[in-house]
């Protein structure tokens, strides 16, 4: 389970970090539709990056401390599981679905009267588009393959441009982009940088059917029709023509086309997004070569009584007096409070060494979580009783052990 604070944390950084490159370098270029895929492209990372856990396995760990190709298995335990459960209520969960519940509704209520638009006013279907005709109180805007016009609209320019732009936001099924926008707010409705994304992707959506519409009629005509319709009712999920930050729109059709050599600057944007991928997705064991000295392979017919060395395997592993090992530690493990609360999980490899006379001794974390998992991982080892102490020719020798203790919350 991933814990709902860390998602919200890793998505908002996502999110401020590649829009905040979009806002300063990219949105300036007219390179369009490579910047709608860039901010799809957002969307997708803050909402699967903070899920994905990629590991490397930790057999690669015991492999820098020459521990895998020893015949003795006993030297890494078997993974300890520490769960909590979770049964008092969740204030903050109630919150999140009430939010969760008041924006679907909102957004279903809209779908409702679109349908209501579509059923009870005039249309007609040209070149596999539906054309709805609407009252002069709506904004010409389109959803999918419908396109919505007002029928105040009698100039045949007016009327050319409308269907020029609207037609550019169906073919290249912007509404689609919206649908999976709107779906990522109603996710993350208490986080404003995700309306913030919607709202530079609805905006991209118009700089695209602008240029192209441009290209092709006259631009003072097209700019009359844009203020013209900017002070009318639109739908927040819909393509509409006149959409807001019209100086913005305004300055994009009048700008001059950005030289190709500045596409290096999604380069940048890249780096970027690989960067985040391995900060918050890519979990590496620590390998600490320091440690290549504690287990050293020795030739074991030379061990003397009064030998300081320190082994990962022997001919006699040491005995835990307590039976299983494993079972022992999950029962003497408590859930820390406070990590509990922070919804913190994972994984602490704890280390320790058997010494000559069975204590426990030189315990040290090799790969810590947080500071409460790794300090109650630490407590347990050192309340160890006593082992019966490893031995080499008959001889008592220093033994190291690695475990990894997996803290988990679990939901009732």
């Amino acid at each position: 389970m991933i814990p709902f604070l860390p998602y919200i944390v890793k998505s908002t950084i996502i999110l401020i970090v590649l829009l905040g490159y979009y806002q300063l370098v990219l949105q300036k270029q007219t390179f369009y539709n490579t910047n709608r895929f860039y901010l799809l492209g957002i969307l997708l990372m803050a909402q699967l990056i903070p899920f994905i856990q990629i590991t490397t396995p930790f057999r690669s760990f015991m492999e820098s401390q020459g521990i895998i190709d020893n015949p003795f298995a006993a030297i890494f335990l078997t993974d300890t599981n520490v769960e909590a459960s979770v049964s008092t209520p969740n204030y903050w969960i109630w919150i999140y679905f009430s939010g969760v519940i008041v924006v679907s509704v909102k957004f279903a209520l809209a779908i409702l009267q679109l349908r209501h638009l579509v059923n009870t006013n005039p249309s007609k279907k040209i070149r596999g588009i539906r054309i709805v005709f609407l009252p002069r109180s709506y904004p010409n805007f389109s959803f999918f393959h419908l396109l919505f016009v007002n029928q105040s609209v009698e100039d045949a320019e007016t009327r050319q441009n409308t269907f020029a732009h609207e037609k550019i936001h169906i073919r290249q099924l912007h509404s689609l982009d919206l649908l999976f926008i709107h779906l990522f707010c109603l996710i993350n409705w208490f986080n404003p940088f995700a309306w913030l994304l919607k709202r530079a992707i609805i905006q991209n959506h118009e700089f695209i059917a602008d240029h192209r519409v441009i290209q092709k009629y006259q631009t003072e005509s097209y700019l009359r029709l844009i203020l013209s319709q900017s002070f009318k009712t639109h739908f927040s999920f819909t393509n509409h023509f006149a959409c807001s930050n019209l100086k913005k729109r305004i300055i994009m059709m009048t700008k001059q086309q950005t030289q190709k050599y500045k596409v290096w600057n999604y380069v940048p944007a890249t780096l970027l997004c690989g960067f985040l991928f391995i900060t918050f997705s890519c979990q590496t064991e620590e390998s600490n070569s320091q440690e290549q000295n504690v287990t050293q392979t020795l030739n074991l017919s030379n061990v003397t009584a009064d030998t300081t060395d320190t082994f990962v395997a022997v001919q006699d592993m040491p005995v835990f007096p307590e039976g299983d090992i494993v079972k022992w530690i999950n029962q003497k493990t408590k859930y820390p409070a406070e990590a509990q609360r922070k919804g913190v999980e994972g994984k602490v490899a704890i280390q320790f060494i058997v010494a000559k006379d069975g204590s426990v001794k030189d315990i040290k974390i090799v790969r810590g979580v947080e500071e409460t998992l790794d300090a109650e991982a630490v407590r347990v080892i050192q309340s160890m009783p006593k082992w019966k102490p490893g031995k080499v020719n008959g001889k008592a020798v220093n033994v190291s052990f690695t475990v990894p203790i997996n803290f988990q919350i679990k939901d009732l």
